[in-house]
């Protein structure tokens, strides 16, 4: 795979394996990377040499949402499960699971286990944080299916909700 002339408008297309699930992709601020997820692993690739910079392994279930840190040094992947998902976050340069993070379930609908799943995750401007919406306390019974959609902030360093 080449790299892209400086100042080129052709289009330039790369072809990423999605492997199984459904795929997610999230931007550096600078424009420079893009990290994609395909089932359970996120690959960083690099825009302007269109190659894969790293893989990032981790996740024992499929990823649902994805982001990158503001300032390009972190990457975050979330994930669906029954009970609780989990958020992991890496550092970009070295590759490094900086934190894996619980997302508990919470259930208000009957006896049986609800599924946690993260919709949507990003970053909050200094880093620190990250902002994580999608449905943790959802549960089907029979024909009828129960959400309740919640934002939460979790602090990095500790997995507390904020």
């Amino acid at each position: 795979q080449g790299a892209i002339a400086s100042g080129s408008t052709s289009p330039v297309q790369l072809v990423v394996d999605a492997a199984s699930g459904s795929p997610s992709l999230a931007v550096s601020t600078d424009g420079r990377y893009f990290v994609t997820s395909g089932g359970n692993v996120l690959e960083l690739w690099d825009i302007t040499k269109a190659r894969r910079m790293r893989v990032f392994a981790g996740p024992k279930s499929y990823i649902f949402a994805l982001a990158m840190s503001r300032d390009g040094k972190q990457v975050a992947a979330a994930t669906s499960e029954i009970g609780e998902g989990e958020i992991y976050v890496w550092d970009v340069e070295s590759g490094h699971l900086n934190a894996q993070i619980k997302v508990p379930a919470v259930n208000n609908y009957g006896n049986t286990r609800p599924y946690s799943t993260s919709n949507a995750i990003a970053f909050t401007p200094d880093g620190r944080s990250l902002i994580d919406a999608g449905q943790f306390n959802s549960r089907t019974a029979g024909f009828v299916r129960f959400d309740t959609e919640i934002v939460r902030i979790i602090d990095i360093a500790t997995g507390n909700t904020i």
